[in-house]
């Protein structure tokens, strides 16, 4: 079992590089660069946990790990265990303070024995749901992402190559896209609020990267390719609350970055030797700051942390790393949000628990 106390004390060396694009946008910035902020990182707990996901919601905060999950109130030192022990938590919907979807398999065994299990009582008691999603008449096919629409009500999900959509909490499914029982998989699912659309990222059945727009209106699905070196993974899209053209994509091998809602991309850390990017985020105030932190696929060895930061729409960056020779810096995923009037990321390592950074 993880710990669950914030780690204290732990050393840690820090270093700051300047660095320019490679990828994209002009020499100079037309926005006006604020001054820079050194981040503060603080160990926050469940050492040794595959973080997953890190989600908020109504005050709280809830990590997604390969043994189950985990949830305190938003400045709480504590995470306490919330169930599903023995599991790894591929994706969580929640639906709202008390009901929540867990797609899982067991511990450190993807794609084996899938389930969906569903509690309406915060975590206290969960219970498996029987469910078709796939070609037969139950399930046959592993959930890979979980994603619930507080506005239209309707939970989204994806398989290997499928998309498709719930209105009974996950019980029967309508396939939206693709094809159920393929060889691709397809793990990012995000919603564009403003657009209404949904879009879905993977890898294809020959390890090329997958990247597709659905349309909820129109239902029809545009379809991105070869957008970074192969072999390559798209992990995360994070859409600008601001514009709903604007679209940044995280994958293997770079961050992409549309701003005419992917008829064009750049890709903003040009060549990064495929490593791993899960999700880039865009500061909560100011929508020209961008963050993001990556993982050099390795599962049995230390890494630094890095944070990657640009105050001009990802035109130049600052890297900020953490030299310890023992932690396992790499970043799965990432939550940002706003603490006490100051930005606060949270960023889950693989196998390193979750680090806390103050800007």
């Amino acid at each position: 079992m993880p710990s669950v106390a914030p780690g204290l004390g732990l050393a840690l060396t820090f270093s700051l590089v300047l660095i320019s694009a490679c990828g994209g946008g002009s020499e100079e910035s037309p926005f006006p660069l604020p001054p820079p902020v050194s981040p503060a990182f603080e160990p926050d707990g469940l050492d040794g946990s595959v973080v997953r996901h890190i989600y908020r919601h109504d005050g709280r905060l809830f990590a997604a790990t390969h043994d189950g999950l985990y949830g305190k109130s938003v400045g709480a030192d504590m995470w306490i265990g919330l169930g599903l022990e023995g599991l790894q938590i591929q994706d969580l919907a929640i639906i709202d303070d008390q009901h929540w979807l867990a797609a899982t398999f067991p511990s450190n065994q993807p794609f084996v024995d899938p389930r969906l299990y569903e509690t309406v009582n915060g975590g206290a008691n969960w219970l498996q749901v029987a469910n078709d999603f796939g070609p037969g008449a139950t399930q046959s096919e592993a959930m890979l992402a979980l994603l619930y629409d507080h506005a239209g009500q309707q939970l989204f999900a994806t398989g290997f190559n499928a998309l498709a959509m719930s209105d009974d909490f996950g019980r029967s499914w309508l396939l939206l896209d693709g094809e159920w029982d393929q060889a691709s998989t397809l793990e990012a699912l995000d919603l564009n609020p403003l657009a209404r659309q949904v879009w879905i990222g993977g890898q294809n059945s020959i390890e090329e990267m997958a990247l597709r727009r659905y349309d909820l209106a129109s239902s029809e699905t545009a379809m991105f390719t070869r957008l970074l070196p192969s072999p390559s993974s798209i992990k995360g899209t994070t859409f600008d609350p601001t514009d709903p053209d604007r679209i940044l994509v995280a994958g293997e091998g770079g961050v992409l970055q549309s701003f005419d809602n992917g008829a064009s991309w750049n890709n903003l850390l040009g060549d990064v030797d495929h490593r791993f990017y899960f999700r880039a985020l865009l500061d909560p105030q100011d929508t020209n700051v961008i963050y993001t932190a990556g993982w050099d696929k390795e599962f049995d060895i230390p890494q630094p942390l890095i944070l990657e930061i640009s105050r001009n729409r990802g035109v130049s960056w600052e890297q900020h790393q953490l030299d310890d020779p023992n932690l396992f810096g790499g970043v799965w995923s990432m939550l940002g949000t706003r603490e006490n009037g100051r930005t606060v990321l949270y960023l889950g390592l693989y196998r390193g628990g979750i680090m806390r950074v103050r800007l």
